[in-house]
């Protein structure tokens, strides 16, 4: 285990809605641009205040991503806001993008943007492109 490099990217988000997007930088671990592999091996996320109901946290490798895209990496259920926390079973690989970033949705529903949250990921680093 002493081996693994494990990065941890933490923050907080207001006015949030259904399109907000966060862009997380990943470091380089190769010298070059982007396309670094991480591995997700846990997120928090707790909503701190606001009027939806539910939630569908996303990541992509691309600013703007679409979902159900190519570039959609990862999509959780519609669940009641509240905190998630969850602990991956199986590898979930992230490739960054050529800027090393990688971008979170939080996903609340409806129309409202007066949503706030706080955010905590860890993943793993694996290699470079």
């Amino acid at each position: 285990m002493a081996n693994k490099q494990y990065v941890s990217i933490e923050g907080a988000i207001t006015g949030a809605g259904s399109s907000t997007e966060v862009t997380l930088q990943l470091p380089t671990l190769t010298g070059g641009a982007g396309g670094e592999i991480f591995l997700i091996r846990r997120l928090h996320l707790a909503r701190t205040s606001g009027t939806a109901s539910q939630w569908q946290p996303r990541f992509g490798d691309a600013a703007g991503f679409s979902g159900g895209g190519i570039d959609e990496l990862v999509q959780f259920d519609l669940v009641s806001v509240g905190t998630t926390n969850d602990v991956f079973a199986q590898d979930i690989p992230f490739k960054t993008d050529s800027n090393g970033c990688i971008y979170f949705r939080p996903g609340f529903s409806g129309g409202s943007t007066d949503n706030a949250m706080s955010y905590k990921f860890y993943f793993e680093a694996v290699k470079g492109s």
